[in-house]
């Protein structure tokens, strides 16, 4: 949840600040048409391999709201805690 914080807000502040006009980079097709707003994309991107970097940097450049990364990270997050406390828990009796 720190690291959704963070994340947001350094790629927010960085386009608060007027500079030059920043040209978007060509990028495939598939991820052009990615609903990065989505719940499923926020909350399964999230369980990729870097997908958390990835979906945080997409959805904070898109202007996906800061309340929707938050819930969408928390729920992210609970299936692999339930996971590991279940394992924990067999381990531990």
């Amino acid at each position: 949840m720190a690291a959704v914080l963070l994340q947001y807000g350094l790629v927010r502040a960085g386009y608060r600040q007027p500079r030059e006009p920043v040209v978007p980079p060509r990028r495939p097709a598939w991820l052009a048409r990615l609903p990065i707003e989505h719940p499923a994309v926020l909350i399964i991107g999230r369980w990729l391999p870097g997908g958390a970097y990835f979906v945080n940097l997409a959805a904070s450049t898109l202007g996906v709201s800061l309340t929707r990364q938050l819930v969408c990270a928390a729920l992210a997050s609970a299936p692999p805690a339930l996971a590991l406390a279940a394992v924990g828990a067999r381990l531990a009796s």
